[in-house]
């Protein structure tokens, strides 16, 4: 099997701010929607933020809330094996870059054991 898990190395939530992730976007139904990030939590490994989306359109401003867990590659070698799966590989961008400090991601290639 294949997945990919956030790099916590990266520390990627450190950008989700409205300054550094607003953005326009263009719908073809809706119009303009301006769209930004901004953390609400971080709890160990495991981060809270909000993702809004305003329409230029009406005003109207929506938000989505999400946690993500941001586990090592250490933490999800060990969670593999103890379900019966060695790690065949382990790159850092579906690029199959090697896994750096600011990798931003950790992408597994597991077999069942």
């Amino acid at each position: 099997m294949a997945f990919e898990s956030r790099n916590p190395g990266a520390r990627e939530w450190t950008t989700w701010t409205p300054q550094a992730s607003r953005r326009q976007l263009h719908h073809p139904v809706l119009g303009q929607v301006e769209v930004w990030q901004e953390v609400v939590e971080v709890r160990g490994d495991r981060v809270s933020s909000a993702i809004h989306y305003r329409f230029a359109a009406d005003g109207r401003e929506l938000v989505s809330t999400n946690e993500l867990r941001f586990r090592g590659q250490t933490e999800l070698t060990r969670s593999l094996a103890e379900a019966g799966f060695s790690v065949e590989q382990v790159v850092g961008d579906w690029d199959r870059r090697p896994v750096g400090p600011d990798s931003p991601e950790l992408i597994f290639v597991a077999a069942r054991e």
